[in-house]
């Protein structure tokens, strides 16, 4: 007999027995007492052949068949065909056990339809044939990895537990995710995996399916991050200008006055924050005085989406004393580093603590250092 042929006869048997063991069958042989003895014992016999010779299970079923038929009533006959039409269609479904499955399945159905003849029950074992897919891969759009389906027999609701493994400081810890678990028939169960069912993540390491009789893990595979990459950008700051509050003295210097200049640039939230502190002070007569600080923003432009800026790779600070003024000009002096050029306007032709004394400074542009934050491996 061609593959194909036995294929079809398994399934077709199979689902004869399975029908056989409804409610009609029941009632049929409940009805029947007189034959009721030769039933059991017909099947007691199919029993004990398919538990030492489950290969041979077309021989054991068609002898039932035709030992069923002398003590059957019409009824189970019209069944037995209603079932084979049933079974022709279910053919090409998406059961693909293996050969050793169908031996179990047909010991399973000569149990329970031996056990509905006794008053007894029997509880079926589910079998897994399939599982799609072996492996959930997190690197795939979402849309196209929220769905596991199971296939197999004798699926019941309530008849698995599922549990998703997190990877946790100590080990793996497990979350009961049953309830995303949908029994469709009882030859297909799915897991739901999108927006409403059960949530993976980067710390997902496998999805556990229990059942009585067995268990299926189905892997995630979390995306292979490539090394965080860094680069260095140069940002133009240009020039500032600070003019100090009058804090102390009648606001006029003299020509006699020393001047303190720090200035420093840091790193906040992508911006780059300069700062600059003036100390004038007259240093003789009533020690005038201008002192202030000045704080400015700068945005680190074109930042890429994931990146950061994370340092500063040039100079930071910029410290400078001077003494003047004996004009009433602007006073260029040339630093480096952190600061290109400084222009200090100190004395003037009146009063000017506070309004006219004040320094531009001329920033060279500051190095910072962008690194890759996001969707990579440091």
């Amino acid at each position: 007999m061609k593959p194909q042929a036995v294929l079809l006869s398994l399934v077709l048997l199979i689902g004869v027995l399975a029908l056989a063991s409804g409610c009609e069958l029941v009632a049929s042989v409940s009805k029947a007492t007189d034959s009721a003895a030769n039933l059991t014992r017909e099947f007691d016999e199919a029993i004990e052949k398919m538990e030492t010779q489950s290969g041979d299970w077309k021989a054991v079923l068609t002898k039932l068949e035709q030992d069923i038929a002398k003590d059957a009533q019409s009824t189970i006959k019209n069944e037995v065909q209603n079932t084979l039409v049933r079974a022709t269609a279910a053919a090409g479904s998406n059961i693909k056990c293996v050969m050793d499955f169908v031996g179990d399945r047909v010991l399973e159905d000569l149990r329970a339809i031996k056990a509905s003849l006794t008053g007894g029950t029997v509880k079926r074992t589910p079998k897994l044939c399939q599982v799609v897919p072996d492996a959930v891969d997190m690197s795939f759009d979402p849309n196209r990895r929220n769905l596991i389906t199971y296939d197999g027999y004798n699926f019941e609701p309530g008849a698995f537990k599922a549990t998703l493994r997190e990877r946790q400081s100590g080990g793996l810890a497990p979350v009961d995710v049953t309830p995303h678990v949908q029994v469709q028939s009882h030859y297909h169960a799915t897991l739901n995996l999108g927006a409403n069912g059960v949530q993976l993540g980067p710390n997902s390491v496998s999805i556990e399916l229990a059942f009585q009789g067995g268990t299926s893990t189905v892997s995630v595979l979390q995306r292979v991050l490539p090394q965080c990459q860094a680069t260095e950008v140069l940002v133009p700051i240009g020039s500032r200008t600070i003019i100090p509050p009058h804090t102390k003295g009648d606001r006029e210097f003299f020509a006699k006055m020393d001047v303190t200049l720090r200035t420093s640039v840091s790193l906040q939230d992508n911006q780059i924050v300069a700062t600059v502190y003036m100390k004038a002070e007259q240093y003789d007569d009533d020690h005038t005085t201008a002192e202030g600080t000045e704080t400015y923003r700068t945005p680190i432009p074109n930042i890429p989406q994931g990146w950061r800026a994370v340092s500063i790779a040039s100079a930071t600070t910029d410290d400078f004393q001077w003494r003047g003024d004996k004009t009433w000009e602007e006073d260029l002096i040339t630093r480096g580093g952190l600061v290109e050029l400084y222009g200090i306007i100190g004395d003037t032709n009146t009063e000017e603590a506070g309004t006219r004394t004040q320094t531009t400074v001329n920033f060279n542009p500051v190095r910072v250092r962008l690194a890759q934050v996001t969707d990579c491996v440091p």
